[in-house]
């Protein structure tokens, strides 16, 4: 599998992030299904996900869209492209992938409780919850989050909530923003295959969330492909 497939997968395998709540600037760096990643945040139009797991591609969302920057780019992909609203089908083809396994995009929160245990992640305490979720053929899992009131926290998942929306539409996140109470929305743990390791309030330099070339909308080179196939 190629890094862009790598990339958008551990994506894929975050967007349960929610919430939404005060903006500031800050790093974290986040452990998913092993890998370690940093995600940066200047403000809600300006966020950085960086995937070293990927030959060091990331993305970026600015202004309410998604890219995607391959630093390795081949076999004629170009190295920034466009990718909101392509997520979704994508997800369709990690399922195909993984044999039926769904991915968290097709999945639905239907319930949320506390459980009377703390936890500490990344130096944080919170609350450990139950959540089970339903996919699209009715199955259904429960596995344990740790959410928080802490306002960094909820800031890093806020910024994660917005790179998503990019990608998938805000309806569809908003079905996970609205199962979590109105205090603890700050997800510092999601089962054993999402950790955050740690959050800081250290503004990156806004070059960083610079495009390094004219991006190529993704939708669009598919297109042009599947035509030139014919």
């Amino acid at each position: 599998m190629n890094h862009l497939s790598l990339a958008m997968r551990a994506v894929l395998l975050t967007v349960t992030l929610s919430p939404l709540y005060a903006w500031a600037a800050g790093t974290a760096t986040i452990t998913i299904g092993g890998d370690s990643n940093t995600m940066s945040w200047l403000n809600s139009n300006t966020i950085r996900f960086d995937m070293p797991s990927t030959d060091g591609s990331y993305m970026i969302s600015r202004d309410g869209k998604a890219y995607m920057v391959s630093t390795e780019a081949a076999g004629g992909m170009p190295p920034v492209m466009e990718i909101g609203g392509m997520m979704q089908g994508f997800s369709e083809a990690v399922n195909s992938d993984e044999g039926g396994k769904t991915s968290p995009l097709a999945m639905r929160i239907t319930a949320i409780n506390a459980i009377g245990k703390k936890e500490t992640v990344a130096g944080i305490d919170g609350e450990v919850y139950e959540l089970t979720t339903t996919d699209q053929q009715g199955k259904s899992q429960t596995m344990q989050a740790v959410l928080t009131d802490d306002p960094l926290a909820i800031e890093m998942t806020d910024a994660y909530l917005a790179l998503s929306e990019t990608m998938v539409g805000a309806e569809r996140v908003a079905e996970f923003k609205n199962a979590l109470s109105e205090g603890k929305r700050g997800l510092l743990r999601m089962g054993d295959d999402m950790v955050v390791q740690s959050i800081a309030a250290n503004p990156p330099t806004a070059d960083s969330f610079e495009l390094p070339s004219k991006p190529v909308n993704m939708g669009d080179m598919m297109r042009k492909m599947m035509k030139q196939s014919q």
